[in-house]
């Protein structure tokens, strides 16, 4: 079934690519700025006109289309606008199908129309879910346009210099016009504080054939640039209207943020209202704790937009969704509540010799404690494996593994990065590499609701080993996934030598880091710089630090673009 408000959407859609102009569409998204838009239409072509809707079934809207009398080709999967909803609601990219179904005009090849399709009924239910806030905010909604190689960078420069238009992300999709490598996209979102335009547009995209890895690279830094700016507005704006005294009140809690999401997952909350809402009384008599205490703690996180109010009932969301005990971000969050909070308490201690807090505390470093604690280093591993989850659907976008032969993850846990690469490289071979303890208990399933890890197998390769010693040879595209952060430069150097030694010339090197910015602002990488001073008595590191770091053992750093969550991929060449 579609519902009413999709059909009634798609019908105003259908209607709009019947007239679909490439000049007139462009003087549209521009507000009327005609010069500007014929300029513009010397380099591109009006395709489609885009939307989301939410039926039972991609079928549905197959059958909606072609009953329409347009062409319809087979559904594709989604890959970035599966990661920009998954991103925008808190859902993990794996909990979502989004699929792409485009319906031609048979007189007008250029006059077509393309749903991104999010099927079942879960996703529409709630007056407050995905469905609900799309259909109002119609954050998808656009007009496309095709321009070719040539022009690519001409269009860009114009729309970003010449027009009220944002940056607004983009990436590369494999499985759209994939006989010509496949379809590289640029978002571009119309500057009007998040509303859709007079012409019912929210934003324009402009794609071109193949993966245009230095104009993807080139326009994610300008989308992280504009963020970074908005938030330093809204920081600022802040600021000033907040009394020193309020904002430092805010600042030292903190904490109890912390320890409440923590208990969340101790307890079992999310859990216990996955099925239906419930009251403060009912959460606490299926989890075994006091009614006023639960209902406290529920109160907190209503504030965070943690859980949702209707009454006197408490509802998920899906950031509460993330804390029931199968989920990955579970685990995460009861290791920063955990291990993690108590050797913050000697934070001080780091600050004072540069020594970890952790060792401080625990007697034994980050690492060498997991070792001695099997169950820890399992949370740990999963933990990892939450967010790299997450950022697997951002690096297809960002880098081409596909002619990637032997891929060699280099401190790869569980492997659930390796077995992502592994996916979009079909001829290739990996090499996950560990330290034994790791490697034992990740090539089996271990723990209820783990994922389990890359078993060995005709395309696998588990290696025992310490990386400081020695790493795999003969690869030709290598791994490191927030590893250079947890070691100080010294350790660094010897890792990265090691790593040289077994690399050919030429061969790549991938090191997934969050990157300071030069910029004196709140960002995550920031903070994580503090984390790793108190955990593992590592850091982050600015651009240079990385190029230089980098130049010492051998390798060349190329390029480093902006993934996700202060996130980047730096990509190496070995000299």
């Amino acid at each position: 079934m579609i519902d009413v408000p999709d059909l009634a959407r798609l019908t105003e859609m259908l209607s709009k690519i019947e007239v679909l102009d490439t000049g007139e569409a462009l003087e549209l998204l521009l507000g009327g700025d005609s010069e500007t838009a014929a300029e513009l239409a010397g380099h591109c072509t009006a395709k489609h006109i885009a939307l989301v809707v939410f039926p039972d079934r991609v079928s549905e809207v197959v059958d909606f289309l072609r009953l329409s009398g347009l062409t319809v080709g087979e559904p594709v999967p989604s890959t970035l606008v599966r990661a920009r909803l998954a991103d925008r609601y808190g859902r993990a990219s794996g909990t979502l199908s989004v699929s792409i179904v485009t319906g031609v005009q048979p007189s007008h090849p250029y006059h077509a129309l393309e749903v991104f399709v999010v099927p079942g009924v879960q996703n529409r239910t709630d007056e407050n879910g995905i469905a609900a806030r799309e259909r109002l905010g119609a954050f998808e909604t656009h007009i496309a346009f095709e321009t070719a190689p040539e022009s690519l960078d001409i269009m860009r420069k114009m729309i970003s210099r010449r027009t009220s238009l944002r940056a607004d992300g983009g990436g590369h999709n494999s499985f759209e016009q994939a006989r010509q490598g496949g379809r590289s996209v640029f978002y571009f979102a119309i500057s009007n504080d998040g509303n859709t335009s007079e012409c019912g547009f929210r934003r324009l995209e402009l794609f071109c054939k193949g993966n245009r890895q230095k104009a993807l690279a080139e326009h994610s830094a300008e989308y992280t640039a504009r963020r970074t700016v908005e938030h330093m507005t809204v920081s600022a704006s802040r600021t000033m209207r907040t009394e020193p005294e309020t904002r430092l009140l805010e600042l030292v809690t903190g904490h109890i943020t912390t320890k409440a999401l923590s208990v969340t997952v101790e307890l079992g909350i999310a859990d216990a209202l996955a099925a239906s809402p419930l009251t403060g009384s009912q959460v606490a008599s299926v989890v075994g704790a006091e009614p006023s205490a639960v209902t406290r703690l529920l109160r907190y996180l209503a504030g965070f937009g943690v859980v949702a109010v209707a009454g006197d009932h408490y509802a998920s969301t899906p950031i509460l969704e993330l804390l029931r005990r199968e989920s990955d971000f579970a685990e995460l969050t009861l290791l920063y509540g955990g291990e993690f909070f108590t050797a913050w308490g000697e934070f001080g201690h780091a600050v004072r010799t540069g020594a970890s807090a952790f060792g401080q505390v625990f007697g034994l470093e980050h690492f060498e404690y997991f070792k001695e604690h099997p169950e820890l280093g399992g949370r740990f591993n999963r933990a990892m494996a939450a967010s790299t989850k997450v950022l697997i659907a951002r690096l297809s976008g960002a880098y081409d593994f596909s002619s990637a032969r032997r891929v060699v993850d280099i401190g790869g846990g569980d492997g659930t990065l390796l077995r992502a690469i592994l996916d979009r490289a079909p001829a290739a071979t990996g090499v996950l590499f560990d330290r034994k303890n790791v490697i034992t208990a990740g090539s089996v399933t271990t723990q209820p609701g783990s994922t389990g890890a890359v078993a060995a197998t005709d395309r696998v390769e588990l290696v025992e080993g310490d990386f400081f010693d020695e790493v795999p040879a003969h690869g030709d595209l290598y791994i490191l996934s927030r590893v250079l952060h947890d070691w100080n430069d010294e350790q660094c150097g010897r890792l990265l030598g090691r790593c040289r030694a077994a690399m050919r010339p030429g061969s790549t090197l991938l090191a997934i880091e969050r990157v300071l910015s030069d910029e004196f602002v709140s960002s995550p990488a920031r903070t994580w710089d503090l984390q790793m001073l108190a955990i593992t008595g590592g850091r982050e590191r600015t651009r240079d630090e990385y190029a230089r770091m980098m130049a010492d053992t051998g390798f060349a750093l190329e390029t480093v673009i902006p993934v996700w969550h202060g996130l980047s991929l730096l990509v190496t060449r070995a000299a």
